[in-house]
């Protein structure tokens, strides 16, 4: 909900036009899954990036950069990786496509001096293929005569 604020305020794009933030919760599964808390797909990304690199810079042409200061809110590079990563997979063998991608994101001040944990720290989940959502509700209101669980 916090994130769907911040868009409402602060808006990405031309064409995105958040009034009323919300959220919504839905049900799963990540099928083959771009995984990026597995040590592996990292490594597959980081040689992607080194042989996409070394293309766009023997064409004379600039890969997009992340932006936004320390905490790189616009991570305009590691979305055209990653897209373009997963586009080459499927265009390669379409059997072995991936139906999702997750990665983890470190944003915001630290939250306390040296700490590894960041005020704002989220995993994100992109689900490619539709047929991973078997579900989806509206979250329903806190019962207040209750204590938060």
């Amino acid at each position: 909900f916090e994130w769907a604020e911040s868009l409402m305020r602060r808006r990405q794009n031309e064409n995105q036009k958040i009034t009323k933030p919300a959220v919504l919760g839905a049900v799963i599964c990540l099928g083959r899954c771009l995984d990026f808390l597995e040590r592996e797909n990292l490594r597959k990304l980081k040689e992607y990036y080194n042989t996409i690199s070394e293309y766009f810079k023997k064409q004379g042409v600039n890969l997009p950069e992340n932006k936004g200061g320390k905490d790189l809110l616009k991570r305009e590079l590691d979305c055209f990786l990653i897209n373009s990563f997963v586009a080459k997979q499927k265009e390669e063998d379409e059997s072995q496509s991936y139906d999702s991608v997750r990665g983890v994101f470190f944003e915001g001040n630290e939250l306390y001096p040296t700490s590894g944990f960041r005020e704002k720290d989220h995993i994100q989940i992109a689900i490619l293929n539709p047929n991973c959502i078997k579900g989806f509700f509206k979250v329903r209101s806190e019962d207040k005569s209750f204590h938060s669980v």
